[in-house]
């Protein structure tokens, strides 16, 4: 009489402990790294708002120089009718639905808007919770001259809730970005 053995053949797959174990492990981590993510979003929108407005300033830098006359950037208000830039209008500029506009300057007074085929470009309002605060020489707004110079030096600082960031306008026209503190001056 023979024998007939049969081989065992390994299990495959995973037990529900094995499961659980892992699915266990992996949320630990999870709720390890998730706190890690604030100051990164932060980051990354102050950073974006940010880029935003230095576009916006080349922008109207390099159109002054094209054009040879001088154009400006400033922030509008929602229902500004007679167009006018805001004196103290950077803090809601960001989020409010005029938002920032860069315009030909040519045949009106410093940072006057009367029409808007003199728009070159608005700026896109961002999200909410960016808050955007200017040097006070330029709080009404920043003129580009012929040359690239600007009519006055300054700064503006892009602040979201965890991170902020500042630009450095030289009288040459040039702008430095750097990364500051919420609560630090630019």
């Amino acid at each position: 009489m023979h024998t007939v053995h049969f081989a065992k053949q390994p299990a495959q797959g995973l037990t529900l402990i094995e499961l659980l174990l892992t699915l266990s492990i992996l949320a630990i981590m999870l709720a390890m790294a998730l706190p890690a993510f604030g100051p990164m979003v932060a980051n990354h929108k102050a950073k974006s708002a940010s880029q935003s407005l230095v576009s916006a300033l080349n922008l109207a830098r390099s159109e002054a120089i094209k054009r040879g006359h001088e154009v400006s950037i400033c922030p509008l208000a929602d229902g500004n009718s007679a167009r006018n830039c805001l004196t103290d209008g950077w803090g809601n500029a960001l989020s409010n639905e005029a938002g920032i506009w860069v315009f030909d300057d040519q045949t009106l007074p410093l940072l006057a808007l009367e029409d808007s085929t003199q728009r070159i470009q608005q700026l896109a309002p961002a999200k909410t919770g960016i808050s955007l605060s200017a040097s006070n020489n330029i709080k009404s707004g920043i003129s580009y001259l012929a040359d690239g110079s600007v009519k006055q030096a300054g700064s503006l600082k892009v602040v979201v809730p965890g991170a902020a960031r500042c630009l450095k306008l030289a009288a040459n026209g040039r702008l430095t970005l750097l990364t500051v503190k919420e609560n630090d001056p630019c």
